[in-house]
């Protein structure tokens, strides 16, 4: 039983952790995309 809830608590505080690590990837390497002046190409 303490073992189903230790997953369940882990699922629930790591994958929402996984997806903001996620979004601030995605968010930073298009930051870092648009810093590049496309005109300079």
């Amino acid at each position: 039983m303490f073992a189903v809830f230790g997953d369940t608590t882990f699922l629930a505080w790591s994958l929402p952790l996984l997806a903001a690590a996620l979004l601030f990837g995605v968010y930073f390497g298009v930051k870092l995309e648009n810093r590049k002046d496309p005109s300079d190409q």
